[in-house]
């Protein structure tokens, strides 16, 4: 019995090793570097297309994205991020692996409605390619990040050309080149030609080879 107990333990500290251990900012300051762990919070200074601030009910910690998929989060929104715990000179953060969105019941059934009824931007939008842009109104264009400026500002490639994309939201996005996105805004042109006001970006899966 006493065998059996010991077997059971290693194989609950060999289980912990190899996965996140559920932690919060806190807790995370005092953990050794290098560690795997998850945290729970709202996005907060989502200033940076490679890093944000996560809160929650027990202070902040930077999240670095450099090494995450894309995505497209704004100030406020609830995610989970998993990553290591990454210790040096300007303090502590989490080099994050994922990063997932977790919205709420009442988010959910509002986008289900909105899909349902077609009240949502996207159904009144034209879905257009880059090279048939109309000078103004609002577009949906479907393309590939050619390159990024900041959290608001990226080039939008497809067959057809390239467009600057502003996303004029309350989202932030951490693009990398290469990443399928949906944009959804109004179209217009600037002193360097046309652009789009993004009201909505949707990074799309990538097409299974």
């Amino acid at each position: 019995m006493k065998f059996a107990k010991i077997i059971m333990i290693a194989g609950t500290a060999a289980l912990l090793s190899t996965t996140a251990l559920a932690a919060t900012t806190a807790a995370v300051k005092n953990m050794p570097d290098g560690g795997s762990i998850s945290l729970s919070g709202t996005v907060e200074d989502f200033n940076s297309e490679h890093s944000f601030t996560l809160r929650d009910n027990t202070g902040t910690m930077k999240v670095d994205l450099s090494k995450t998929k894309s995505i497209v989060l704004k100030n406020g929104e609830t995610v989970s991020v998993t990553g290591t715990i990454n210790k040096g000179v300007l303090g502590t953060q989490v080099a994050a692996q994922s990063v997932k969105e977790e919205k709420g019941v009442g988010q959910q059934i509002g986008e289900a409605i909105d899909s349902a009824t077609g009240q949502d931007a996207a159904a009144a939008a034209k879905e257009v390619n880059i090279q048939s842009l109309p000078p103004s109104g609002l577009v949906k264009v479907t393309g590939t990040v050619d390159s990024v400026s900041s959290e608001k500002k990226f080039t939008l490639k497809d067959s057809t050309g390239s467009v600057d994309v502003n996303i004029k939201s309350g989202e932030s996005a951490s693009l990398n080149k290469g990443a399928r996105v949906t944009v959804i805004g109004y179209a217009g042109k600037g002193l360097l030609g046309k652009n789009i006001d993004a009201t909505e970006v949707d990074v799309r899966p990538s097409p299974t080879p």
